[in-house]
């Protein structure tokens, strides 16, 4: 059908220059059936130029099997999902797009690494960007209809007008509303309140509202992919598409950002006292937050609004999108690489403007390079996310280096921009690096020696879930006896600091608070819920029974225990008590960073080298007691 293979022509890098997309028009009738072969031109120009155009935004999908379209009369094969988005974008009229399988020679590493640095403009100049989510099913046809509809009266409350924050102090309480009632955004909060409880009796009714829980919609690849970040944050205008169907990001916006806030109220107050009425409920909330993913919308909508945002940082893009939390699903890569490069074109700070993507260098190389400029930055908690390994490379990633490639469990006491500790009280961080004959770097950090581990307690992976924690009241139990035994040897503590550190050692002294359940700094309310699953534990149902007020705070202690993976309970020499990481081992050191948010711990493995092993919850060690008075810095070399 073609005579010959599409060969590119080189782009003029010096002007920005890059390709463009003329989709030819084809018979309506042939647009309707998509049984044409796509067709198109390609022409060059600056990416600032008045040329207008629309950005595709999908996923490649597997390499194989290919389809073959046909470019300025020659021939060029693509995958079968881009192949099947053409179809759709065909029509009586020419189409002018740019998509990254087609616009980039991604043959040439060179020509990839110089267009990758232009992608933040190439979607912000687009007069449209459109998402390609796939066909269309009679399911994700009636999502896509139900979402729109919701979304649009959503809009209507004013709920744009709520930011994230908001929310933290949002507890939905008659006596919060009093305090609030000049506020603006106290009607919004009540149209939101009295949707909230209309979706919970419906719930109670046996009825489900998440009309698009029963579709592939949120589970569509594009939701996980790393590209799809940067391509959707940067638009001026954004569209959903999957078959016929479209919607506007604002409305897909407002229903995620709805069902995460009445996820986590519905969560704690869907209780009617009906064990069959409140088991059909539990079913019915168990994954309403997961049903749509929420890093990529909410990334954009921060990139819109709030364009300097400290979480637009790379440091916490790079948590949000490669972190896991609980079940949320994966961002996934075809390259690894990709899960630093593709952040690059989002994040708003001197870090990522020091990173430039080079495709020609190994993953482990990437990763060390981005590690070093975070460290440098001072964004030093990244130290908490080194624990797990998946990379196989010569080059072997050193210990204070995140691999983002491996399935990182969201840190203990890391929330993102959040610092809810100051272990290092106010000094700033001082990290440096030394070149060794290996060629991987090694980190110099700046520490207290706080101590040294002397017992461990038994090991806590678990993650149960709210509704069946008896599955696993032997290993909580095992964990409370760890902790109160370890502090009844201690000499370190006060009475009531032992008394405190019974429930506030397990949970890292934290607790889910607020509508949303965000992290806070640990309350009687975490006291009464490790009272609760105590109780519990040891067998005695009925005092729960006769206690229902305690239902919220044994399922608030329990979602922060679900944190705690891979963790066991120590007892230092001088009689800290705290949580250390599953791998620590008998005589390794604690350590304060200078300038770290949560203390360290350290494992020697030769003559005046170390090794990072990861946060350590040291309780009466948190906020900067160690560096109060004459703190005596020592250097530390980490491979």
């Amino acid at each position: 059908m073609f005579s010959s293979m599409y060969q590119y022509r080189d782009l003029d890098s010096s002007v920005s220059q890059i390709r463009l997309l003329h989709l030819h028009a084809v018979p309506q009738s042939e647009a309707d059936n998509g049984d044409s072969v796509p067709a198109c031109t390609l022409s060059y120009a600056p990416v600032y130029s008045s040329q207008p155009y629309q950005a595709i935004s999908y996923v490649w999908g597997p390499p194989k099997p290919q389809k073959l379209i046909q470019v300025d009369g020659l021939v060029l094969p693509i995958g079968e999902n881009l192949y099947t988005a053409l179809q759709h974008f065909q029509g009586s009229e020419e189409v002018v797009l740019w998509i990254d399988a087609i616009c980039i020679n991604q043959d040439d590493v060179e020509e990839k690494s110089t267009q990758v640095q232009l992608m933040r403009d190439i979607y912000r100049e687009a007069e449209h960007v459109f998402v390609w989510l796939g066909p269309g099913t009679p399911e994700t046809d009636t999502a896509m209809y139900w979402l729109d509809k919701l979304g649009e009266e959503l809009l209507e409350t004013g709920i744009e007008k709520m930011k994230s924050e908001d929310l933290g102090s949002w507890d939905m309480s008659e006596d919060n509303a009093a305090r609030m009632e000049e506020h603006e955004l106290v009607p919004v909060k009540q149209a939101l309140k009295k949707q909230m409880n209309r979706f919970l009796q419906w719930f109670q009714e046996g009825k489900d509202p998440i009309f698009w829980r029963h579709s592939d919609l949120g589970s569509r690849p594009w939701f996980s992919r790393a590209w799809c970040l940067q391509e959707c944050s940067n638009g001026r205008e954004v569209f959903f598409l999957c078959g016929d169907y479209a919607v506007e990001f604002r409305r897909l916006w407002a229903t995620v950002f709805f069902l995460n806030i009445f996820g986590a109220w519905a969560s704690k107050n869907f209780h009617t006292g009906d064990a069959t009425v409140d088991a059909r409920t539990r079913s019915l909330l168990e994954d309403v937050t997961e049903v749509l993913p929420r890093s990529t919308i909410s990334i954009r909508r921060i990139t819109l609004y709030r364009p300097s945002d400290e979480r637009l940082s790379l440091k916490n893009l790079l948590c949000r999108v490669n972190v896991l939390k609980f079940n949320r699903m994966r961002t996934e890569a075809t390259l690894p690489v990709d899960r630093v490069y593709a952040l690059l074109g989002i994040a708003n700070d001197e870090a990522a403007r020091s990173i430039l993507p080079d495709y020609s260098r190994g993953c482990a190389n990437a990763y060390i390079a981005a590690a070093k400029v975070l460290l440098t930055h001072g964004h030093l908690d990244i130290l908490s996310l080194c624990r797990k390994r998946a990379i196989e490379s010569p080059t072997p990633l050193p210990s204070w280096v995140p691999d983002w490639q491996a399935l990182i469990n969201q840190p203990w006491m890391l929330y993102g921009e959040d610092q809810l500790f100051r272990a290092s009280g106010t000094s700033k961080p001082n990290a440096s690096f030394i070149d060794h004959e290996t060629g991987v770097p090694r980190l110099l950090i700046c520490a207290v020696h706080l101590d040294h581990i002397e017992h461990i307690g038994q090991e806590w992976t678990e993650t149960f879930a709210i509704e069946g924690p008896a599955e696993h009241l032997d290993e909580v139990s095992n964990l409370f006896q760890d902790v109160s035994s370890f502090l009844e040897k201690s000499a370190r503590y006060s009475p009531q600091l032992k008394e405190e550190g019974i429930w506030r050692i397990p949970i890292c002294d934290l607790q889910q608070g607020g509508v949303v359940n965000w992290a806070q700094r640990a309350t009687e309310n975490a006291k009464m819920g490790h009272r609760s699953l105590q109780t519990l534990s040891s067998g005695n149902e009925e005092w729960l029974s006769a206690h229902p007020e305690a239902k919220s705070a044994l399922n608030s202690y329990i979602w922060r225990l679900r944190r705690m993976h891979d963790a066991r309970p120590f007892l230092s020499r001088s009689g800290y008590v705290g949580m250390c990481p599953l791998e620590t081992m008998m005589g390794d050191l604690i350590v304060v960073v200078q300038g770290a948010v949560v203390p360290y711990v350290i494992k020697k493995v030769e003559e005046d080298i170390w090794q990072l092993v990861g946060e350590c919850f040291t309780f009466g060690a948190m906020d900067g007691e160690a560096v109060m008075e004459t703190p005596v810095w020592e250097t530390f070399i980490l491979r």
